[in-house]
């Protein structure tokens, strides 16, 4: 039977995810090998152990990473929030030029609440917070005659859902952060994939080692490549999706192998 080779794949094609899935799996086809000594697939413990510090790093890089990716949707939720703030400001000053002296004098007791928008842009993103569900609780409270004669509710429910949205954001974000480390997904990638490439090379090596068996199907490495060219495979296939994904071909202009015309395609007189 005749030695496989690896099949080629450059692993900078796959997305982070696809990437730490790739690895996964080929840690899962290791499987707990690795023994004291050499290994039948070559890997020996030293470079096992690497290997898996070098996937522990990875799996806590994406982490982080994921945990970041939050920040973007943060500040476009308290972009939203803000906004929200400003229109139910806006709304509620309109009043002060309403012909009705009593719907003038509720906008000012309303208008109390609210700081300038200067002063609400310097404020951190917990201060703010607290700051809005001051308003929730004095809307719903000692002024909510005043927010009901001015028809506020709308304005006051787009802000409150907006803060809720930023909340929970905010939250995720906090959550995570307890599991934070500097690591890098530009930089882990690189190490684990070269670790990677020796695990191949070691398997490489094993099955040009004296064959201590009759048939080559029965050698744990050359099963082993096997099985690695599999996994490679099916990822060399998701790029491809993708690629073919994002460049869809036009349309043939031929059928049949003849040329269309406006005369065969047209219903027109």
């Amino acid at each position: 039977m005749d030695i496989p080779t690896p099949t080629q794949f450059r692993l900078s094609h796959l997305h982070n995810s696809e990437w730490l899935s790739f690895h996964t799996e080929v840690r899962n086809t290791i499987g707990n090998d690795p023994a004291p000594g050499p290994t039948p697939i070559g890997i020996t413990p030293v470079l096992w152990t690497a290997y898996g510090i070098g996937y522990a790093n990875a799996q806590a890089a994406f982490a982080y990473e994921r945990a970041s990716a939050l920040t973007q949707h943060i500040a476009n939720a308290d972009r939203t929030r803000d906004q929200a703030y400003r229109d139910l400001h806006a709304a509620a000053t309109a009043y002060l030029y309403h012909p009705d002296a009593s719907k003038r004098l509720a906008a000012e007791r309303i208008l109390t609440l609210f700081k300038t928008e200067g002063d609400l842009a310097q404020d951190t993103f917990s201060g703010e917070s607290s700051y809005i569900n001051n308003i929730d609780i004095a809307f719903n409270g000692p002024l909510s005659a005043e927010v009901n004669q001015l028809a506020l509710a709308p304005w006051h429910d787009n802000l409150m859902t907006a803060n809720h949205d930023f909340l929970t954001l905010w939250r995720q974000r906090t959550g995570e952060a307890a599991t934070q480390t500097p690591l890098r997904m530009t930089t882990e990638r690189p190490k684990l994939d070269k670790l990677y490439h020796l695990v191949v090379s070691a398997a490489v090596a094993q099955t040009h080692a004296p064959d201590t068996h009759p048939d080559y199907a029965d050698r744990p490495a050359i099963e082993f490549i096997h099985r690695l060219n599999a996994i490679v495979i099916k990822y060399k296939e998701i790029v491809t999706r993708r690629i073919d994904a994002a460049n869809p071909q036009p349309p043939p202009d031929t059928e049949a192998g003849q040329p269309l015309t406006l005369a065969a395609t047209s219903t027109l007189p």
